[in-house]
């Protein structure tokens, strides 16, 4: 699964250019339930620079939630693995039984964990675009993902702001991979999960044979160069004349 994420979420690689369609509304990167179900979360992978926290809130309503009426709890003060941090993939923690009608987001504190605590002056970023502090375009901080294999729910944060380097600590400027904080989460039953369509895979569709897909379909780090594809064309061309040739 590990492999499937970083592929999916590669270091470095701008997703917002490289898969677009992974960066959805709220209503593809958070959990609805339309029944009662329990949830844990669990580390996956650390991708970032800084010592994050993350945390989780819950609403009924995303429209009347606001920054200042957002609770947020911290799951995880120091999201980092070693040699930064402790965690290692596959560590969890039991969220508890949510109620039908609930909504479940996530929280992430950039460079939250300072001087043994989480810093409460450092930047939030949630799962609800209107919270976060960038313009329309660029306020949107996670890619939530389904995974049909495990069944699991996979969420990848961006933990720098995305308009302005100077709003970082150390002037930081955001690479836009969205994979600085990866957990998974179990929601049990899956089927309490009402907006499951909404959410992206983790595995991208496969074209059909014949029928290309989107160039992000094709887990390369480097685009094909003009060079590149001009080769290829010119040993389809001769492969195509030496078969007519063979022919009687």
């Amino acid at each position: 699964m590990l492999d499937s994420v970083i592929k999916r979420l590669p270091e470095g690689s701008d997703v917002s250019k490289k898969s677009p369609e992974l960066i959805t509304d709220d209503k593809g990167a958070n959990i609805f339930l339309n029944d009662s179900a329990s949830v844990k979360v669990a580390f996956v992978y650390d991708g970032a620079g800084y010592k994050n926290s993350l945390g989780y809130f819950t609403t009924t309503d995303l429209s009347t939630l606001t920054s200042s009426n957002a609770t947020d709890s911290i799951i995880f003060s120091n999201f980092s693995s070693s040699p930064d941090g402790a965690l290692k993939l596959g560590d969890s923690f039991d969220l508890g039984l949510f109620s039908k009608g609930s909504i479940i987001g996530f929280t992430l504190v950039s460079n939250g964990w300072k001087n043994g605590m989480v810093d409460p002056t450092s930047p939030i970023f949630r799962t609800v675009k209107a919270l976060n502090p960038e313009s329309k375009a660029t306020n949107a901080h996670t890619v939530l993902l389904s995974d049909a294999t495990s069944g699991l729910l996979l969420l990848g944060i961006e933990d720098l702001n995305r308009d302005k380097c100077s709003a970082n600590d150390y002037g930081y400027c955001s690479d836009n991979d969205f994979n600085d904080a990866v957990i998974g989460i179990c929601v049990d039953p899956a089927s309490a999960i009402s907006n499951i369509n909404d959410i992206p895979t983790l595995e991208p569709p496969k074209p059909s044979p014949g029928v290309s897909g989107p160039a992000n379909w094709r887990e390369i780090n480097e685009p094909i160069t003009e060079n590149d594809s001009i080769k290829t064309q010119k040993a389809n061309e001769r492969a195509a004349a030496n078969a007519a040739k063979s022919q009687p």
